[in-house]
């Protein structure tokens, strides 16, 4: 699709099993690049086909120009071995589940995961299979792992703008932060979104560049960091006496009071046993911790 297209909300509708209400909703809230034509009292919206998802595109382009068969069968009878019995185990999976809802899809593939634990898979990965089979039939399950290991169609200034918005605490998730680094593109050059690097492409360059733990803390922040990645040294008790070392903090509780006719929530001072864990005198209080309060937990 090299033009930009137009297609009335009501023909998208139908081709991507999409209701109509939520293509409209989505319009609104700018999701998509559309445009409203007026007849009379009535409305009708067209949509950009670019400015869809990646997924609803090729599902657009899938409907309108039917794959090839005959590549199809050549690309799978040169591929090797092992890659056409993972493609003949989801082409199976597919129609083995035919018809079932999500839950019957899931359940169905524990079973199998019970049954055939050398062929297993996963409800994200028969996802996945089963989208690239609807856009690519049996191609796009023949895996092409390491053919383009170590090589990127990325533009260096398109990587930067997006690690720049997505290396930030609270920050969109990816696909988002790619629909934004596809329209910064724009400004600079023709582009339609299937000539553009894929969201997971950008994801991919950017966890071979930097580990995994420094984008947690990018994304998450210090506090959240430690929760999950800060190494600590267990401590030994087995060796103290009850009674004989004590610690003390503050804590406020989650609960909110009325006191003098303001809406608090109160604050508790503590002195523990850290061998017992028992709380030996704690303190109530309304007003922010302070060395007074830490007197009266003692007392």
């Amino acid at each position: 699709m090299n033009d930009e297209k137009w297609v009335d909300i009501n023909n998208l509708s139908d081709i991507l099993g999409v209701l109509k209400e939520t293509l409209r909703r989505n319009c609104l809230a700018n999701k998509y690049v559309y445009k409203v034509q007026k007849t009379g009292k009535f409305k009708h919206y067209q949509i950009l086909i670019t400015s869809l998802s990646q997924v609803h595109q090729d599902k657009y382009i899938n409907e309108l120009e039917p794959k090839n068969n005959d590549i199809d069968f050549e690309i799978y009878t040169n591929a090797p071995e092992w890659a056409r019995k993972q493609a003949d185990k989801y082409v199976n999976l597919f129609n083995l589940t035919a018809g079932m809802n999500f839950k019957q899809i899931k359940e169905f593939i524990n079973n199998w995961n019970s049954k055939y634990p050398e062929n297993k898979t996963s409800y994200s990965s028969f996802r996945w299979a089963k989208r690239n089979y609807e856009k690519d039939g049996i191609t796009g399950l023949i895996s092409k792992y390491g053919k383009r290991k170590g090589q990127f169609k990325i533009k260096n200034e398109y990587y930067e703008y997006f690690k720049s918005l997505y290396l930030k605490e609270g920050s969109p998730s990816v696909a988002i932060c790619w629909r934004m680094t596809f329209g910064y593109a724009r400004q600079f050059e023709v582009l339609q979104a299937n000539d553009f690097p894929s969201w997971w492409s950008f994801e991919r360059k950017l966890k071979q560049e930097i580990p995994q733990q420094a984008i947690y803390l990018a994304r998450y922040g210090q506090q959240a960091w430690n929760k999950k990645y800060a190494k600590y040294i267990s401590r030994d008790y087995s060796d103290i006496v009850a009674g004989a070392f004590w610690v003390s903090d503050h804590a406020q509780i989650d609960i909110a009071v009325m006191v003098n006719g303001k809406v608090c929530f109160p604050w508790v001072t503590v002195f523990r046993d850290i061998k017992t864990s028992k709380w030996l005198g704690w303190h109530l209080h309304f007003e922010s911790p302070n060395s007074d309060h830490i007197f009266q937990a003692f007392y």
